[in-house]
């Protein structure tokens, strides 16, 4: 039997830092900093790993904490957005909200239809059930992102995107 590979989830870490930074926001005071720090030391070794990615977030890393170069989901562009979104709030850092926005721009250049239609790479056909909600993930954040720091066009894209998304 082959030894298992060892793989860092980029989802794992992305949902850690979304986790701190929302529990930062809603603790007191005193435990404010506690989650904070949390977020911040995770998005600092994130933004590390994230130069090896791109502008996308693809599904993570080898062993060695190296891109692995396998799929690039909704999901990924949608959590970091929401999280780094959360960050930049607590912290009075801009610099989250500008990683995000480029995330973001990189998301609906990169992985939309020539009608502007967002779509995992397993689409049309391969997807189970779940793809459905990978991109309503992306959507949720994408517009607590454009919330908090406005970029043109991505109000467009959201609405484009809920009008199809019945069809199939």
């Amino acid at each position: 039997m082959e030894e298992a590979q060892a793989v860092k989830n980029a989802i794992a870490n992305e949902l850690f830092l979304s986790v701190a930074a929302k529990l930062a926001s809603l603790r007191g005071r005193a435990e404010t900093g506690h989650y904070l720090d949390w977020a911040q030391r995770e998005w600092k070794w994130f933004a590390i790993r994230h130069d090896q990615f791109g502008d996308l977030v693809n599904d993570g890393l080898d062993a060695a904490c190296h891109n692995n170069h396998r799929t690039t989901w909704t999901y990924n562009q949608g959590v970091i957005l929401g999280g780094l979104t959360v960050l930049a709030k607590q912290s009075d850092d801009p610099k989250p909200l500008q990683v995000a926005q480029s995330i973001a721009l990189a998301a609906i250049s990169r992985l939309t239809d020539l009608d502007g239609v967002l779509h995992d790479p397993c689409e049309p056909a391969r997807c189970g059930n779940d793809a459905t909600q990978f991109k309503g993930i992306f959507a949720r954040n994408l517009a607590a992102l454009n919330s908090a720091a406005p970029v043109p066009g991505f109000r467009a894209f959201l609405r484009r995107n809920a009008e199809r998304s019945g069809e199939s």
